[in-house]
């Protein structure tokens, strides 16, 4: 998987934000950091932080990093829909658990009342697409 956030596009990106924003001078001054440090960030020395490319973003009214960033979701390959499904259900059922504890130790159902329906759903999504045959077939038993 490229993972974008370390390689040369966002220093490119970021580069192009510099110039236009006036030069690395301009843009330290506005960012309250050195001169060397965005310097050092487009030759790939330092980190580019989103405090740094946001504001720059921001002021200029362009945001090619936040669309490259956002992108990647997207470009991720390997993931069917099914399988984020997969997670989110995951993610959902492992919320329910303490919820659970939490009304027998205490008798208050607030947290179940809002972790029950959402773990169900989770689920029932899930199990309509495994259902409806969009699962691929994924794990150790896998053909």
């Amino acid at each position: 998987m490229t993972r974008v956030y370390e390689g040369a596009a966002v220093r490119a990106l970021y580069g192009q934000l510099v110039k236009d924003f006036g030069g690395p001078v301009a843009v330290g001054a506005f960012l309250g950091i050195s001169q060397g440090t965005v310097s050092k960030q487009t030759k790939g020395e330092a980190t580019i932080g989103c405090e740094h490319y946001g504001p720059l973003e921001d002021e200029l009214e362009r945001f090619p990093i936040t669309d490259l960033m956002d992108g990647r979701r997207d470009r991720m390959s390997g993931q069917s829909d099914v399988q984020r499904l997969a997670m989110i259900a995951l993610k959902e059922t492992g919320d329910l658990g303490p919820a659970v504890l939490d009304y027998i130790a205490t008798g208050d159902p607030t947290k179940l009342r809002k972790e029950g329906p959402e773990a169900g759903s989770a689920l029932d999504q899930l199990m309509q697409a495994i259902i409806d045959g969009h699962a691929p077939a994924i794990g150790k038993g896998a053909a």
